[in-house]
């Protein structure tokens, strides 16, 4: 399932959860300032300069060579509650900035090359940035982005992990270096890096929906995905990727109802989500599989189906009932086209509407839709290409 993943550069820190009252603020003319933590949400960089935001809007700000250092507390051996309570802390301190200001300019060329799919140019940028200024845990994160963009997970993780020595609770590090792992096929780094990630921030939805995602592809713990999804849900309801893959998590587990309300939840929120309308599609698909009432039943409460197709007593399923057979794939088929004329791009709308159309006993069709799908990347739908020939 594709998601889009949008990167704010934010460290987030939830003061209740740590064991120190304050930040202690250390600048370059010997001054020093303390703030109450439950005070500050997070932290951030931009513009050559470093923002500590509050809670109640009076955000703190300083240039970057103003800021000698800045430090305060979390537990030792991990974010876990047991260690809260127990008591045990360390210090991290960010280290002493080079001399001089820091040029912000290569790393905005960098996200604007990013942002035009240049990621050997914005590496490049950002390699020569982190060998002169190699203790800027952002730059770290940037080169680490572009290097995963530019599929060089490898790479990836190595710039995630060193922006972490530098900032042990940086949110955006952890959560990307998981999506690094991912790509990998490392489930249990994966895993353990969003784990760490919600424990610097467990107010923030991402980690969970990342969690939850990865929780649902290796499917040793669909609950746990459940969980995850519920709870990124309830922290961001105007999420619409949550609610499609809570919908197929449910639909997985033949929970169609289910599915088809988080399908159209997500809709709600964004009436082109692609993937919800190719995912109602093949709910309806699936339908087939069951009794000829069950498939009725949900065709006319969800999908606005008038009936009156007469039932016959010796089909076992939709399948041996042919007009009813026909009728769910043509419901299921107007949901790919939703899909198809948003991104007539989006093979996979193609391939599935083949599937109803094969089903339908209309292969000529199945096959001219199997080759735009083929033609557009869907690489499934060579398996299928040969029954054409």
């Amino acid at each position: 399932m594709l998601k889009a993943l949008a990167f704010t550069f934010l460290l987030l820190l939830h003061g209740t959860a740590l064991q120190a009252q304050y930040v202690h603020i250390t600048l370059a003319s010997g001054e020093t300032e303390q703030h109450p933590i439950e005070e500050i949400r997070g932290i951030s960089y931009g513009a050559g300069m470093m923002h500590f935001h509050r809670y109640d809007g009076g955000d703190l700000s300083w240039r970057i060579g103003e800021v000698e250092h800045y430090h305060f507390y979390e537990p030792t051996g991990g974010f876990d509650d047991a260690a809260r309570s127990a008591g045990n802390v360390r210090i991290f301190k960010r280290p002493q900035p080079e001399a001089g200001p820091v040029d912000f300019d290569p790393m905005n060329r960098a996200i604007a090359r990013m942002d035009a799919q240049d990621y050997a140019g914005a590496e490049a940028l950002l390699d020569a940035y982190t060998e002169e200024y190699p203790h800027n845990e952002y730059a770290l994160l940037l080169q680490g982005n572009a290097r995963r963009f530019a599929g060089e997970y490898e790479a990836a993780v190595e710039s995630y992990t060193r922006a972490l020595v530098l900032n042990p609770i940086y949110f955006n590090a952890f959560l990307n270096r998981g999506l690094s792992h991912a790509m990998l096929g490392r489930t249990e780094e994966t895993l353990a890096d969003y784990g760490r990630a919600i424990a610097v921030d467990p107010g923030n939805a991402r980690g969970y929906h990342e969690r939850g995602y990865a929780l649902h592809q290796d499917g040793r713990d669909p609950s746990g995905a459940m969980r995850d999804y519920d709870r990124t849900i309830e922290l961001d309801p105007t999420n619409p990727y949550a609610y499609v893959n809570r919908g197929i998590l449910k639909a997985d587990r033949s929970d169609r109802v289910g599915a088809i309300w988080d399908y159209r939840a997500a809709l709600e929120i964004d009436p082109d989500q692609i993937w919800a309308w190719n995912n109602l599609g093949n709910v309806v698909m699936s339908l087939a599989n069951l009794s000829q009432e069950g498939a009725l039943a949900i065709l006319v409460e969800h999908f606005e189906f008038e009936g009156g197709i007469e039932l016959l007593p010796d089909a076992v399923n939709v399948v041996g009932n042919p007009e009813l057979h026909v009728a769910v794939h043509e419901v299921a088929i107007r949901h790919y086209d939703r899909a198809i004329a948003i991104d007539p791009s989006y093979a996979t709308a193609y391939g599935n509407k083949a599937l109803s159309r094969l089903y339908q006993g209309l292969m000529p069709e199945a096959c001219e839709l199997w080759k735009v799908a083929h033609d557009l990347g869907d690489e499934s739908a060579a398996g299928y290409m040969h029954m054409c020939e």
